[in-house]
């Protein structure tokens, strides 16, 4: 079954700070693993991208999100903080070949170097 984003109107309300995740754009899916370090409950649902990095201890980074639809989205379709941990590589901590163009994009201030990924090199 595919995930989709939900509809207009639609409320999806953050376990934690009742933030409306689906008006904040901050809708995704990390792995299993990730989730159960958050999940303090079985009646966690729904933590926006905040909540989720207070419970774990430290910042998502791009590997810490599964391979669901959701989370291949156009940049529009996401808070900048969310697109930003979704472009963020795991060993250097810093944002991925394209992500500093959208973050641009959307008016945010440049956080850092660029760096460009093995295998985006043209050797």
């Amino acid at each position: 079954m595919t995930k989709r984003a939900p509809p207009p109107g639609y409320h999806i309300r953050c376990d934690d700070c009742d933030t409306d995740t689906a008006i904040s754009r901050e809708y995704y899916m990390v792995k299993g693993s990730v989730w159960k370090l958050a999940a303090r409950r079985l009646t966690t649902r729904i933590l926006c991208v905040e909540c989720l990095e207070k419970r774990i201890g430290r910042t998502l980074d791009s590997s810490d999100f599964s391979d669901a639809p959701i989370n291949h989205r156009e940049p529009s379709r996401y808070s900048p903080r969310l697109w930003a941990r979704l472009n963020t590589c795991p060993r250097f901590g810093r944002r991925l070949l394209g992500a500093q163009d959208e973050l641009s994009r959307m008016g945010l201030i440049e956080l850092g170097p660029v760096i460009v990924p093995p295998f985006a090199s043209n050797h």
